[in-house]
């Protein structure tokens, strides 16, 4: 027997006693009794389409308010049961409108009004339907609402934007589980945002990356959520600790991550996390080889950013990144070589081409070689001050 089943059986077995009742104070009549208890019969042997027909025939009669008021709430229930949300709505507002239930079976009726409007997700009605199913609680009576009829309330709230009730109704559900859930503390980030408290949304992101670690969005979450608030060096420290434990495998972040530690003065970390990413394929290696060779100029290591240069496709500005490594690198001779080879692009490249190969056979001491590059550069560019200044003063 099917979940649904099995609470339908028992919601039955309570209108049973309930007619029985009904009956010996003479409520109901022996006619009524009997096809309304046929009917719960019938529904409880899988026969749910002869106790409906029974029943819309039944209602097409004339009966008492209470017999026409429990023909609509067993209807109510069997739609319930078949998660037809629309036709349990309309069934059990038809029965409330006799106004002849007792209290039981009304409050029973408000509790799957709420879930049915829940799962149409009209939801002020459902929380219209929750509101007055807390009112129609006996005082001192225990209590009657589950975690989950809490989350139902919660999400309704949310969905209306009233984010204080939300959050009220979600703390409620979550101290009434034994264990933290992952759902419950993703929905309670969703309310923090709603009510824009960062704090509380940093405190949540926290817990969320206790109970998801390899979950790499709170990873991200939180850490933009540090940048905004100004916290970039607690951001570039979470995004790393993400990165060293695998968790962090976008690219894009990755990238970020190399350009925050560049920025905060760490370039050799910036490299190693390009290096390691290419080895963990989260990046590719012909795509980031510019990134490396920009991360090791940085941290000084030029022998290794010339290395990778080397083994890119050629291109017009590789000659001249070239020559600007060798020429950190001390490589002067290599440097004046490579510089030789720069594509004439623009003035700007032809005024740094010479500017290279002029201090290169300065290094190299070829000083009449020097004096023709700064010549050239001159030609180019007449007020030239370090072309001036270095032939003035062979002058």
């Amino acid at each position: 027997m099917s979940i649904n089943r099995l609470r339908f059986s028992i919601i039955c077995c309570v209108i049973l006693v309930s007619i029985a009742q009904v009956k010996a104070a003479l409520v109901l009549s022996d006619a009524e009794h009997q096809v309304l208890t046929g009917a719960v019969k019938s529904i409880n042997t899988h026969q749910s389409l002869q106790a409906r027909q029974a029943l819309q025939v039944f209602n097409e009669e004339r009966h008492s308010k209470y017999a026409h008021a429990l023909s609509w709430q067993i209807l109510g229930n069997l739609a319930f049961s078949e998660k037809n949300w629309t036709k349990a709505n309309q069934h059990y507002q038809q029965s409330l409108s006799y106004s002849a239930l007792p209290h039981r079976d009304r409050q029973s009726i408000q509790a799957k009004l709420m879930q049915a409007n829940y799962q149409l997700k009209d939801w002020q009605r459902s929380i219209d339907h929750w509101l007055l199913w807390n009112k129609m609680l006996v005082k001192g009576s225990p209590q009657a609402f589950s975690a989950q009829d809490y989350l139902r309330a919660s999400w309704s709230y949310k969905g209306l934007g009233q984010w204080k009730a939300a959050k009220k109704a979600l703390l409620k559900a979550m101290s009434m589980t034994l264990e933290p859930t992952l759902s419950g503390y993703q929905s309670l980030l969703v309310i923090e945002r709603g009510l824009g408290d960062v704090a509380a949304q940093i405190t949540v992101l926290k817990q969320l990356l206790k109970l998801a670690p390899t979950q790499q969005v709170y990873w991200l979450t939180l850490a933009t959520l540090y940048e905004n608030s100004g916290s970039k060096a607690q951001a570039i420290t979470l995004l790393y600790s993400a990165f060293e434990n695998g968790v962090l495998q976008s690219s894009e972040h990755i990238k970020l991550l190399a350009s925050g530690l560049s920025q905060r003065g760490n370039p050799a970390a910036a490299s190693k996390v390009i290096e390691l990413a290419i080895e963990r394929q989260y990046l590719q290696s012909a795509k980031s080889s510019q990134l490396l060779v920009h991360f090791y100029s940085l941290a000084k290591m030029f022998t290794k950013a010339i290395n990778v240069l080397q083994q890119t496709e050629p291109s017009d500005i590789k000659h001249l990144q070239l020559a600007r490594l060798y020429y950190q690198n001390k490589q002067w001779q290599l440097a004046y070589s490579s510089a030789q080879k720069i594509p004439v692009i623009d003035q700007k490249h032809v005024i740094e081409m010479e500017l290279l190969m002029a201090l290169c056979s300065l290094h190299l001491k070829r000083e009449e070689r020097a004096n023709l590059h700064f010549s050239n550069m001159l030609i180019i560019d007449p007020k030239h001050l370090v072309a001036k200044a270095a032939l003035r003063h062979k002058k």
